[in-house]
């Protein structure tokens, strides 16, 4: 069995696991329902930032380079 220590441990590392699944979860449903709502309007292809810089955006082609 566990001492009290080992209880307290656990319980630290389960809770901090729950409360990260439903954040986890949000952000996946964010991101699909982003993805979905652009290929309805027609972007098939998102820019990806190039560098750290203000408007350096690549996109990619049809064999998938950038």
């Amino acid at each position: 069995m566990l001492d009290e220590w080992g209880v307290l441990v656990v319980t630290i590392l389960f809770g901090c696991l729950s409360r990260l699944g439903p954040w986890t979860g949000l952000y996946g449903v964010i991101r699909a329902r982003r993805k979905r709502r652009l290929y309805r309007y027609g972007v098939m292809a998102t820019a990806t930032r190039a560098a750290m810089l203000r408007g350096g955006y690549v996109y990619p082609d049809v064999s998938g380079t950038y």
